[in-house]
């Protein structure tokens, strides 16, 4: 008989599973949630606006001239609402080595929050302007502008002179919600003018600041084809109206019977809403930037 030790070599399970990388969440953080004190029921936000009136040169003994006024209407529709599950058998939560119940928990809240982010991030569509190649000194036409560290201060300031130009007011909160390679540029320059980039914390995606500009860094930048449209806007500009936040239940599992299973059913699920008003629109850029 051949000698076989293997039956006295035990497989090893590490103490802890591999991390998962997950993307960095930012909506939360550059968003306005002021309407959510609105939501105690019902699915709509009604915000109002007034149009601007017209200053008319006055004439002695002649009579002033009337502005028509016609208040407009815009409104926020809570009608997002998303949930995301896992079935986990008894036998396995009392088994299982590691915490299987939290651990899944906690993806599900993760799923959740990540479909909000790329939800809020692609409202760059709406912004009411656009800085692309054109606008660069030495640029021409409606393409993306190719970063580079050259060209990266002038695509921050151009950015701002364009919501200036707008009439934005800016109070320190400009941020600019940009990509990783957008960030990596940054760095380059920064790192090329003496500054220690080292020391910036990552917490919810911020990352610091840039002339002035809050940065944001996020893999959920929306972007078409070869385009990523990075946000840069005044804090607040996009409403979110989380109507309910991220919810975790638990409940019975049934089988394809509609008997009851040995185990549990992981739930988290969220209702929310979100609008870019007109005065939002006016206060944010997309930047185009070559992906």
């Amino acid at each position: 008989m051949t000698q076989d030790l293997t039956n006295f070599t035990p497989e090893v399970w590490a103490a802890n599973i591999q991390d998962t990388l997950d993307k960095t969440l930012v909506a939360k953080e550059i968003c306005s949630t002021s309407l959510k004190s609105n939501l105690s029921f019902g699915d709509v936000v009604h915000v109002p606006y007034i149009g601007n009136v017209t200053a008319t040169a006055y004439v002695d003994a002649t009579g002033v001239t009337i502005s028509d006024v016609n208040p407009c209407d815009e409104y926020l529709t809570v009608n997002r609402q998303y949930h995301a599950a896992v079935y986990i058998p008894t036998k396995d939560i009392i088994q299982n080595k590691y915490s299987t119940a939290q651990i899944y928990q906690d993806r599900l809240s993760y799923a959740l929050q990540d479909e909000i982010d790329a939800a809020v991030l692609a409202n760059v569509t709406s912004a009411g302007l656009t800085l692309d190649a054109g606008d660069l000194a030495g640029g021409s036409g409606s393409g993306s502008i190719s970063a580079t560290t050259s060209n990266i201060i002038e695509i921050f300031a151009a950015a701002r002179a364009a919501l200036r130009g707008n009439n934005v007011k800016e109070s320190g909160d400009f941020i600019a919600v940009i990509t990783p390679e957008l960030a990596s540029i940054i760095e380059q320059k920064a790192a090329a003018s003496g500054f220690n980039v080292a020391d910036s914390t990552l917490k919810n995606g911020f990352a610091g600041s840039w002339m002035g500009w809050k940065i944001y860094v996020s893999n959920n930048v929306y972007n078409n084809s070869s385009i990523d449209y990075c946000l840069f806007m005044k804090k607040g500009a996009i409403a979110l109206a989380m109507q309910k936040e991220i919810t975790a239940e638990v409940g019975a599992a049934y089988g394809s019977g509609g008997g009851n299973k040995l185990g549990k059913n992981y739930i988290a699920w969220d209702l929310y809403g979100y609008k870019v008003f007109q005065d939002g629109a006016k206060e944010m850029v997309k930047v185009k930037i070559a992906a």
